[in-house]
C-alpha cells in the first residue's frame, strides 16, 4: 500500500489508476448486466409464455384422431424450441460464469469460492424449471378454458 499526501508527486498516477480500474469495472458490469438480462432472462421469458398445446381456432367438431395427429406436430416443434431456448440459456450461464471468474482481480482480493458459483448455476436451473412449470400452467389452463 503506497501513503499518499496532498503533497505527492505520484496523486496524478495513482487518480489514473483508480479511473483505469473504474472503467475495467464498468465494462465488466455491462457485459454482465448483458448476457443476463438478452441472454438469459429474455429467453426465460419467452419460455415461460410458450403454450404447450395447439387448440383449433375453428368452433367445428374434431375427431380425437385428428387432435392427437395435431398435438403431435406442435409438440415435436415446440420441443425442438424448449430444447434451443434451454441450450441457449444453459451457455448464456457458462459465459457468465466465465466472464466473473477471468475478470482479473488484485493480488488482495479473494478469488471466487466454488460454492458461489454454484449457487448462481442452482439459481438459473431453479429458473428454467420455473419458466418450464409457468408454460406447462399456461397450457393447461388453455386447455381448459
Amino acid at each position: 500500500m503506497v501513503t499518499l499526501t496532498w503533497t505527492s508527486m505520484n496523486i496524478d498516477t495513482y487518480l489514473s489508476q483508480v479511473h483505469i480500474g473504474l472503467r475495467k469495472l464498468e465494462q465488466l458490469i455491462i457485459n454482465i448486466n448483458d448476457i443476463m438480462d438478452n441472454r438469459i432472462e429474455k429467453n426465460l421469458k419467452k419460455l415461460s409464455k410458450t403454450q404447450l398445446v395447439e387448440l383449433p381456432t375453428e368452433s367445428k367438431p374434431f375427431t380425437l384422431d385428428f387432435f392427437v395427429e395435431m398435438q403431435e406436430q406442435y409438440i415435436k416443434s415446440k420441443a425442438d424450441f424448449l430444447k434451443s431456448k434451454n441450450i441457449e440459456v444453459e451457455t448464456a450461464v457458462e459465459d457468465l460464469v466465465k466472464v466473473i471468474v477471468d475478470y482479473p482481480r488484485d493480488s488482495h482480493a479473494k478469488a471466487i469460492q466454488t460454492d458461489e458459483i454454484q449457487k448462481l448455476i442452482k439459481y438459473y436451473n431453479w429458473s428454467m424449471y420455473q419458466a418450464l412449470l409457468h408454460a406447462t400452467k399456461y397450457s393447461l389452463n388453455a386447455l381448459k378454458e
